[in-house]
């Protein structure tokens, strides 16, 4: 079998799993080897691991300290990671033999002359400026901000979980569209075929997210306050954070085993997610295949995911009075919270189911290298 080189940094909010589960069968006679540039590469040298450690911290302590992200997750920005890795492909023995190599997200470079590349990214660096005035560019590197343009020239194609990103690769980066594909991203829980009736006595509003602020959680409690006395019954559920509020009909689950969101989304009867960014909006089409109907804003990939008055509601971001207008249509209006759940999971089918993306990510492989 023709060897595949594959270079992947932690979960990726479960991609990597989802890709290496399904990207093989949709390419046939080729051997995945997957390496983590962490666990795989950068650990087995200690003395540059935990001198990368301690640059992170130093460059980035805000969100380290603020929002309690491990140093490890910035340690591909570092200055000690890039010479590293650098050397490490140039090189490496991994690479003998290999048809072609391919890495999710595009923080790192795992480009070796000579062989075709290929990757599958959520975001850029330069895409958080396309939010507006409202989120700010991370102070990187040149050297950092250097080698992200190079992956995107000299990767053979980029793929990309939506057209937001795409844009961005391509308007940002200045890479010919030919070489930039969206591809969709899939849904990381079992697609749901037969779903159970409601049976809730009073509407319950869902939110899943683990960044609080990021995914727009202080204006969607503002938004909730806002109609309290004209829907005294209803709920909002908060599954994936604890944001330390104590307030009536809220109720918090906090961090829960992924197995079990499922539950939560259906018993709910709508999901609303006000993100402030957004690269690839996974909850998004996660609760669409329950055929929940959506309330999100208008920003990154969620407009490729919500059809505005069709799935869903978007809004303006960081607008409680917004998501309280839509949200109101909703609670008031039992048809056409199942209308739109119908349509949100007719979307999730023909669209952003895994085997559907691995589809389209090897039907283009094949193409460039029988070139």
């Amino acid at each position: 079998m023709k060897k595949v080189l594959c270079f992947k940094q932690g979960s990726f909010s479960f991609v990597n799993e989802s890709i290496a589960r399904t990207l093989p069968a949709a390419l046939p006679g080729y051997d995945f080897r997957w390496l983590d540039i962490i666990d795989d590469i950068a650990r087995r040298r200690p003395a540059t691991y935990f001198a990368g450690l301690i640059e992170a911290t130093l460059r980035y302590p805000q969100p380290i300290f603020r929002y309690r992200f491990s140093p490890q997750a910035f340690l591909p920005r570092t200055v000690t990671f890039l010479r590293m890795f650098e050397h490490w492909v140039a090189t490496s023995e991994e690479f003998s033999g290999a048809a072609f190599s391919f890495q999710t997200q595009s923080v790192f470079r795992a480009i070796r002359a000579g062989i075709p590349h290929f990757g599958y990214t959520d975001h850029t660096h330069l895409a958080n400026a396309r939010y507006g005035s409202g989120r700010k560019l991370q102070p990187m590197t040149p050297q950092w901000l250097a080698m992200e343009r190079s992956l995107y020239m000299d990767s053979r194609v980029t793929f990309t979980t939506g057209e937001f990103a795409a844009r961005s690769v391509i308007e940002d980066y200045n890479i010919p569209s030919s070489r930039v594909e969206c591809v969709h991203s899939g849904i990381n829980i079992a697609f749901p075929e037969v779903l159970p009736a409601k049976v809730n006595p009073h509407p319950r509003i869902v939110f899943v997210g683990v960044e609080w602020e990021r995914k727009g959680g202080p204006e969607m409690i503002e938004a909730f306050r806002k109609l309290t006395g004209e829907f005294p019954q209803s709920e909002l559920h908060i599954v994936g954070c604890d944001p330390g509020l104590s307030m009536d009909r809220v109720v918090i689950h906090g961090r829960i085993p992924r197995e079990q969101v499922g539950e939560h989304l259906t018993r709910a009867d709508i999901f609303l997610m006000p993100s402030r960014s957004e690269p690839s909006a996974v909850a998004v089409v996660e609760a669409a295949a329950y055929a929940l109907p959506v309330v999100t804003t208008s920003v990154g990939a969620n407009a490729e995911r919500v059809l505005e008055g069709e799935s869903g509601f978007l809004v303006p971001p960081r607008n409680p009075e917004a998501i309280a207008g839509a949200l109101r249509k909703l609670l008031s209006d039992a048809a056409l919270r199942q209308r739109f759940g119908e349509r949100g999971r007719a979307l999730v089918k023909e669209h952003f189911l895994w085997e559907t993306v691995a589809d389209k990510i090897a039907r283009r492989i094949r193409a460039e290298l029988s070139e």
